[in-house]
């Protein structure tokens, strides 16, 4: 029912292929060939191949697993010309990949389809986002297609009204299943394929029967659904020695807040102040590729390889992290 997704460990297909059109984009089938090989072999680029740009850090949820919900950020949305420097770069130096999101909600951002357009034009092969789709309609869904995004995300769990409105909290159940199926119909009107439609549920439910009937309830809407790993954002996976586990993101990715501020990757979601280290500087000051070779990054990468991560910030805390070592161990008993 399940299969093992190399996009992320901690997220299983149960059904459809986001990345069928690889076998046929040989630029994106070459990117999704570095995803998966670049962290065994332990190869650098000379740029990340994908960035997580944090359009706004604003949310118009309060949902209980989610770390922006307990925690405290500054809060903001990216300006246009701190977005066109992170693409322009990229675009330049062997980028292949963004996502528009890190802590917010993008379609808050008004001019998102505007950045969306801007990436395409540049060649990025492969823009997306994750979205809650309470703010998604006709003139949102139009502004996505037409701007040429890849894929389009939407978090949502369960399949009933008290499921889902117990964990999106501040949503109504009906809207969003209502805005998600007029997405899918409006697709067809204009007949685009693109964006793919993803269906994504955090695992919320031990019962064995939930992801079957999730994907019943969702039927033909969606091109593919999956599931991600519950991760306790707020625990502390500061012993946890990783006992073999090489995390492998420092070799594929950069996240970048909506104010420039350089981190390692989006699974640095505790708060602000939880962290001694604040990241690697402020792109306003220094190119991503600088970034990308600094000796903090390569201390980073080097953790990962001695098998040190729980010595050092921010991967020390890292839910990603604990969650990961957690079901290496329960593998092993």
């Amino acid at each position: 029912m399940t299969d093992a997704c190399d996009e992320n460990p901690n997220m299983r297909i149960i059904a459809g292929d986001s990345f069928a059109a690889a076998q046929h984009d040989a630029r994106l089938g070459e990117y999704r060939r570095k995803w998966r090989d670049n962290p065994p072999s332990r190869t650098v680029e000379r740029f990340p191949i994908h960035l997580d740009i944090e359009s706004t850090s604003i949310c118009n949820l309060k949902c209980p697993f989610c770390a922006g919900t307990n925690e405290t950020y500054s809060y903001g949305i990216m300006n246009f010309e701190l977005f066109r420097k992170i693409v322009d770069e990229g675009a330049e130096k062997g980028l292949y990949s963004i996502k528009l999101n890190f802590r917010g909600e993008p379609l808050i951002h008004p001019g998102i389809a505007g950045m969306i357009a801007y990436a395409k034009e540049k060649g990025i092969v492969d823009v997306f986002f994750n979205t809650n789709a309470t703010l998604l309609n006709e003139a949102s869904g139009k502004a996505l297609i037409e701007a040429s995004l890849d894929r389009l995300i939407v978090s949502f769990e369960g399949y009933s009204k008290v499921v889902y409105e117990r964990n999106r909290v501040g949503a109504c159940f009906e809207d969003v299943v209502d805005n998600i199926r007029k997405f899918v119909v409006q697709k067809k009107t204009l007949g685009a394929s693109r964006p793919v439609l993803r269906l994504q549920t955090v695992n919320i439910s031990g019962d064995s029967g939930y992801l079957n009937r999730y994907r019943e309830f969702w039927g033909e809407y969606p091109d593919e659904i999956t599931c991600i790993d519950l991760r306790d954002e707020e625990g502390d996976y500061s012993c946890l020695e990783p006992g073999g586990w090489q995390c492998p993101y420092p070799w594929l990715r950069l996240c970048i807040t909506w104010d420039g501020t350089a981190l390692t990757c989006p699974f640095m979601n505790r708060g602000e102040g939880a962290y001694t280290w604040k990241g690697f500087g402020n792109i306003r000051e220094t190119s991503i590729e600088e970034i990308w070779h600094s000796p903090d990054m390569e201390r980073i990468r080097a953790s990962q390889t001695a098998g040190t991560s729980h010595h050092l910030e921010p991967c020390r805390f890292c839910s990603y992290r604990g969650t990961e070592i957690l079901k290496q161990e329960r593998g092993k008993v």
